[in-house]
């Protein structure tokens, strides 16, 4: 809990989320397109590839695949660091464009929209969940979720950093030791706690319920992961 704490901790004192001097600054810069970047043939011992050329810093940078599944729909966001001489120059966060605009269409960006649903007081957790509700995996996907997920990795190695260990509720049940320090289980941890204050949980089945319809009221039920939902 003391390692979680910390983290929480640590994002909580970020200030500068916007393009600003890069000399001093280690704080995410946040975007939310990816007009910076410039794909850019260059060759290398005799390959020909294509690289990113970041205009912000004038780096080339490898032409990762989280940077193409932001234009595919197949990354949500993600952290980048740019590295010269050893030292850190760029630290950002990407959130990607097609993720936005689904979220912009959708009433429920968030986990307070999403606990606020029209038919939350029906759900009853000993039926089927049906395609159009909002089971766990869904609040994973919620913008807050997703932001405290890649500001977890965007600390410096004293402060938390976390890593990719493992994804989605069944990975996190199953991360073990490296727990602590899984950008996923941080931002689902948070997000149960949020539950609790709403007054609602999950089963272990990922489906929402009510506290005061909690069955057992001593027994852990908590799940959760991530594609958008629009109600």
């Amino acid at each position: 809990m003391i390692i979680l704490a910390g983290i929480y901790k640590n994002v909580q004192e970020f200030k500068n989320l916007k393009d600003v001097d890069l000399n001093d600054n280690h704080d995410p810069i946040l975007y939310c397109d990816l007009s910076r970047y410039e794909e850019t043939k260059v060759e290398i011992d005799g390959k020909e590839d294509t690289y990113l050329l970041d205009k912000t810093t004038n780096l080339i940078l490898p032409k990762s695949k989280e940077y193409d599944g932001c234009k595919s729909g197949d990354t949500v966001a993600y952290r980048s660091a740019q590295v010269k001489n050893g030292q850190l120059v760029k630290n950002s966060i990407q959130l990607c464009p097609w993720y936005l605009t689904v979220l912009g269409h959708s009433a429920y960006s968030t986990i307070d929209a999403v606990t606020n649903h029209k038919n939350l007081n029906d759900y009853n957790p000993k039926r089927p969940l049906t395609d159009g509700e909002p089971n766990a995996d869904v609040f994973g996907s919620r913008l807050d979720v997703s932001l405290l997920h890649e500001f977890s990795h965007a600390l410096s190695e004293d402060k938390g950093h976390t890593k990719d260990w493992e994804y989605r509720w069944e990975g996190c049940m199953s991360a073990g030791p490296v727990g602590c320090n899984n950008a996923e289980s941080i931002s689902y941890f948070a997000m149960g706690v949020q539950m609790i204050n709403k007054k609602a949980y999950f089963t272990k089945e990922g489906k929402m319920a009510l506290l005061k319809n909690k069955p057992n009221a001593g027994k852990r039920d908590v799940q959760m992961v991530m594609q958008p939902w629009t109600g």
